[in-house]
């Protein structure tokens, strides 16, 4: 008998058996069992030592039982759903992020100010608290904004002294709106601290900033 893959079936009188590395013996006995003829039962016996009863798979008829080791593909599932649950889950200290782009001022008291703005034709992201919001700021050139974001909401401010003409002045620049809304508004206001020339008059703009993305993005 030649088998080089260490498998064979065999059938004796309605019983199939199928010795494959497995646990073959009650496969075996059984067939020596119900066979009634002495030659058939010496030809089972004679399989069952030739292989070493590695393993049997046993059907009669239509009925056909094979035992399959446990797999841990189910535990491995169930990892991978609460892993993507997890993915999902925001921490509470997370920093999250949309981009505001500006382009010109969009009015200016008179076409002779000057003003102290770092905005114009810039792209900068705000940050702030993902859950609940709270603190928020963004960075324009080197003026810092900071206020806070409630929901969509965006209150951001930067006041700061600056020196022009020889007088000290005081600029207000303020970042407000509904992020959802896809802009946000912007107001520069400033005013006199000291100046021996009365004729110096203080400036006044606005602007609109742009949200390249409404969806908010986390960044850490």
């Amino acid at each position: 008998m030649r088998n080089s893959s260490q498998e064979v079936n065999l059938k004796v009188e309605g019983q199939a058996c199928h010795f494959a590395n497995s646990r073959a013996i009650a496969c075996a006995m059984h067939a020596l069992g119900s066979s009634n003829t002495l030659r058939t039962r010496l030809g089972v016996l004679a399989v069952v030592l030739g292989f070493g009863v590695a393993g049997a798979n046993c059907s009669s008829g239509s009925d056909s039982r094979q035992i399959t080791p446990a797999t841990d593909s189910g535990k491995k599932k169930d990892a991978e759903v609460v892993e993507d649950q997890d993915s999902d889950v925001i921490d509470e200290n997370a920093k999250c992020k949309r981009t505001l782009t500006f382009g010109k001022i969009g009015s200016l008291t008179n076409s002779q100010c000057t003003i102290n703005e770092e905005v114009s034709n810039q792209e900068s992201d705000v940050e702030y608290d993902c859950k609940g919001g709270g603190h928020a700021e963004v960075t324009f050139g080197t003026q810092l904004f900071e206020g806070k974001v409630q929901g969509d909401l965006v209150n951001l401010s930067n006041v700061e002294p600056f020196v022009y003409d020889g007088c000290d002045w005081q600029s207000t620049q303020l970042i407000t709106g509904d992020l959802s809304e896809g802009s946000l508004d912007y107001r520069y206001s400033e005013k006199v601290i000291k100046c021996n020339d009365p004729s110096q008059q203080p400036c006044t703009a606005d602007g609109k900033f742009t949200i390249k993305a409404t969806d908010e993005e986390v960044i850490r």
